[in-house]
This record gives structure tokens, C-alpha cells and sequence, in this order.
């Protein structure tokens, strides 16, 4: 499952949201928000938090609803840790500035760690490409071969994608989007069929054989249109 509490670096293993330096941080807010649990910031969170936790037990696809209550308690254990620092030298500015050094290297080093895993994790997973579609790329790659575009063309694809391609008419460009139950075979006309598409077997018979495949770069599911002329 990629969503919730796992970023979305897809790769065989299901990586955590936060790493063991925030959990650490999220376990220091959450002593502290005990330990000030009079106060109306810590109160309401915690009986916000004690609300929400039954319902993610009982329905897990709801974890995603404890995330800002971790961000939270994040927020109170970086507080709690910069603020026992300054208690350590009440008296001696240069020793707490000092000391707020390896606090900012440890927030900022968090922080790039996240990004990096959050925003990076896409560019380089192997597996990324393999949930987009690059059937549009293709089809008007294709498109501008001079074989396919002397005659009329038809575009066949499935019914829950025929209003995204018919984007291509209103580009201007001479085709028909059509579903493959109800194509009709005209002379002097190319027909791109969607690698899902399944022609009925009367229409399958009036095309013929394919001229053409067009491919992409995947390793896998490469096949993404069938080309026939007529």
C-alpha cells in the first residue's frame, strides 16, 4: 500500500514516514505533553489524539489521519529539547549559542534526510516508470510519421479512455477517437489500437494483420499500440 504512513519511494520494501531521530523527537513531545497535559495546546491534542487512535485501530486505512497529530507532537519535542538546552547555561550566552549548533545541524539534517526521501524517491526507483502511461507520448510520436497521416486515422481505445484522448481532437489534429466495439473499417484510413483494446472478432477479421507496433522504452508492457491500414 504506498500512502498513509509510508512515503512514496516504491521499492519492494515499505519504508516509515518518520525516521528513528523524529520518532525519538515525536516521544519526547508526547512525555512532555503528558507532563504539561494542563496546558490547553497539550490537552486538546492529547484528547484529539486518544479520540483518533480507537478509530485507526478498528478502520487501519485511516492512519493517515494521525500524521498531523505527529507533526505535532514533533513540534513540542523540538521545542522541549531547544528549551532544556537553554536551561543547561541560563547564565552564559556563547555556551547556548554554541550549543544551538549541533540542535540546528540535527533539524537540518532531518529535514534534507525527508526531503531527499520524500521528493527523491520517485527520480530513483526502478519501479517508477511502470505506473505511468506513456501511451499519449507515443501516439503523437507516431502521429507525425508521414506513412500514418496521408489518409484519415481512427484512435481505438477503451471506454474509460476515450475523453482523454479526444484531447487530441480539440489540438486540431484530423482523427476519430472511437471504443473498440464500434469501429468501422473505412478505406484509406489508420487505425491505432490500444494495446488493451480487444477488437470483436468481425472488425479483428476486416482489419487484417498488423502493419505496425508501436513500443516504448519499458522493459515491460512495452506494446502499447496496434497499428492497421487499410
Amino acid at each position: 500500500k504506498i500512502g498513509g504512513f509510508v512515503t512514496p519511494k516504491i521499492t519492494d520494501t515499505i519504508q516509515p514516514a518518520f525516521n528513528a531521530t523524529v520518532l525519538i523527537l515525536i516521544a519526547l513531545g508526547i512525555l512532555r505533553a503528558f507532563a504539561d497535559f494542563h496546558a490547553t495546546r497539550t490537552y486538546t491534542l492529547l484528547i484529539w489524539t486518544a479520540i483518533i487512535l480507537p478509530i485507526v485501530a478498528l478502520q487501519q486505512q485511516f492512519i493517515a489521519v494521525l500524521y498531523l497529530p505527529a507533526i505535532l507532537f514533533l513540534a513540542i519535542g523540538v521545542q522541549t529539547l531547544i528549551r532544556e538546552w537553554y536551561s543547561i547555561f541560563p547564565l552564559n550566552p556563547y555556551a547556548r549559542l554554541a550549543g544551538l549548533l549541533p540542535l540546528i545541524a540535527l533539524i537540518v539534517g532531518v529535514g534534507y534526510l525527508n526531503y531527499v526521501n520524500y521528493f527523491m524517491g520517485f527520480r530513483y526507483s526502478s519501479l517508477a516508470s511502470t505506473y505511468f502511461d506513456d501511451s499519449l507520448r507515443t501516439l503523437n510520436q507516431s502521429l507525425k510519421d508521414e506513412r500514418y497521416t496521408k489518409g484519415s486515422v481512427v484512435v481505438v481505445v477503451p471506454n474509460n479512455k476515450v475523453s482523454f484522448f479526444s484531447m487530441l481532437q480539440e489540438e486540431g489534429k484530423d482523427l476519430r477517437v472511437e471504443i473498440s466495439n464500434s469501429v468501422a473499417v473505412t478505406p484509406n484510413t489508420s487505425y491505432f489500437v490500444d494495446s488493451r483494446s480487444m477488437l470483436p472478432p468481425d472488425t479483428a477479421a476486416a482489419l487484417g494483420t498488423p502493419k505496425d507496433f508501436v513500443v516504448s522504452s519499458k522493459k515491460n508492457n512495452d506494446l502499447r499500440w496496434r497499428v492497421y491500414q487499410k
